[in-house]
């Protein structure tokens, strides 16, 4: 197994094992579990705990020490630039909407949809520095904040882009309060509270009825298509070819943590790889409107590409008529046939993400590619590309799939979806 897979799957373990909460508070810190506890290859959806601090599943949040907004006023804006102000983007799907830290003091007061045991909380940092701390309540808060909160731990100091984990001893409560108290402004992401909470069957989202075509972006971003949860899968990745069975399950399985919900676990591409390429299989046709990634990377272009059918250049294993195919390889003749869907340039090495939205368009496959710049391809053993997240969202039948606390504002924006700029390769 390389060092790589090694490291991602300590941390597929570690969260598994209902995420081991060693004092720590540098990016991606794991134990390691005992190797007999589990098999790599038993590892399925049902075994990865949930994000309980998801407005789907009926959290909201609060904020305290800086002015609050209304939850359609989340901006969706998308690109490299990241401009929105509402706090409600941090329980939605989507890990590339971030929020400023405008203030040296501010707390953010999260109620779940019921009692849950948690035990570490974690995010993305951009640029802020300071110490983070996490509060719990069995009790409702007051309307100013104030409650019966005591420290799940003591505060963890925090810099530098990146992942930020911050573990405890489990506690079973249903408000959480996390404070951060910043010595340099900037901005956090990707918000996760986790515990031995899972999903145990994935069966809730399958197949949908003909959807609305008009949402609210808010509601948009609460329904991530590609997530492991609702059936997607990683169907390829370019470094499964030329290795042997074994060596090409673990990375398979390794690249389920970049759609697993957690910002904290990550695939990461090895650096002699001149250019990481992965599939994306929704399971089924459906409309989407917008893509979006949470990275990290050396300098280079991203290529996205969609399709409503397995192509011919998709080399499939076994039969091409099974419900849900693993891709084998991906032609390099389809980067020839078929132009590229969205285009973006990476212009620096760290942390990044970004997003892009559109109008519908039917899609069942996502692909992505990654080419580093060539300066780049000369920093090995330095990594190239590591994938937190990548999300793909669309509408969907709020009938089927309810809004627990859904806000229907009487004059909500317009979304800011555009069109395509080029003809995507799906089919008619």
């Amino acid at each position: 197994m390389s060092d790589t897979l090694k490291t991602t799957w300590v941390a597929v373990s570690s969260l598994i094992a209902v995420l081991a909460c060693t004092p720590a508070h540098a990016v991606f810190q794991v134990t390691t579990p005992d190797p007999t506890e589990r098999s790599t290859f038993d590892i399925d959806a049902s075994k990865f705990p949930y994000n309980m601090s998801r407005g789907r599943l009926g959290a909201s949040v609060h904020v305290y020490g800086a002015e609050a907004t209304p939850v359609y006023s989340i901006d969706l804006t998308g690109g490299t630039v990241d401009p929105n102000t509402s706090e409600h983007a941090l329980i939605s799907d989507d890990h590339s909407i971030s929020y400023p830290l405008k203030k040296n003091h501010i707390n953010f007061v999260f109620d779940l949809p019921h009692i849950s045991e948690i035990s570490l909380f974690n995010f993305f940092n951009f640029e802020s520095e300071g110490t983070v701390t996490v509060f719990y309540s069995e009790t409702a808060p007051k309307s100013d904040g104030t409650g019966d909160w005591k420290p799940a731990g003591e505060g963890i100091p925090y810099a530098g882009d990146g992942v930020v984990r911050v573990p405890f001893t489990p506690v079973k409560a249903r408000y959480f309060r996390v404070d951060f108290d910043t010595t340099r402004l900037g901005r956090v992401g990707a918000l996760g509270l986790f515990g031995n909470e899972n999903p145990g069957r994935i069966d809730q989202v399958t197949k949908f009825r003909v959807p609305r075509t008009e949402l609210p972006p808010y509601r948009i971003i609460m329904n991530n298509l590609s997530s492991i949860y609702y059936g997607a899968k990683v169907s390829y990745i370019n470094e499964t070819e030329g290795k042997d069975a074994t060596n090409a399950k673990e990375a398979s399985l390794a690249a389920k943590m970049i759609i697993d919900d957690n910002c904290e676990t990550y695939y990461e591409f090895q650096p002699t790889n001149e250019s990481p390429i992965m599939v994306v299989d929704l399971g089924d046709t459906r409309a989407i409107r917008r893509l979006s990634t949470l990275f990290e990377a050396t300098p280079g272009t991203f290529e996205f590409y969609v399709s409503n059918q397995l192509l011919e250049e998709f080399k499939v294993e076994g039969s091409r008529d099974v419900a849900s195919p693993n891709i084998k390889s991906v032609d390099r003749s389809f980067f020839q046939n078929y132009p590229p869907f969205h285009i973006v340039h990476f212009d620096h090495t760290g942390a990044g993400r970004l997003s892009y939205n559109f109008n519908d368009v039917p899609a069942r496959y996502l692909i992505m590619r990654f080419i580093p710049d060539a300066g780049a391809r000369r920093l090995a053993p330095v990594s190239q590309l590591r994938i937190n997240q990548f999300h793909v969202f669309g509408i969907y039948d709020p009938q089927i799939q309810p809004h627990p606390r859904a806000v229907s504002p009487e004059d909500p924006p317009n979304s800011p979806l555009r069109d395509v700029p080029v003809v995507p390769p799906v089919s008619n």
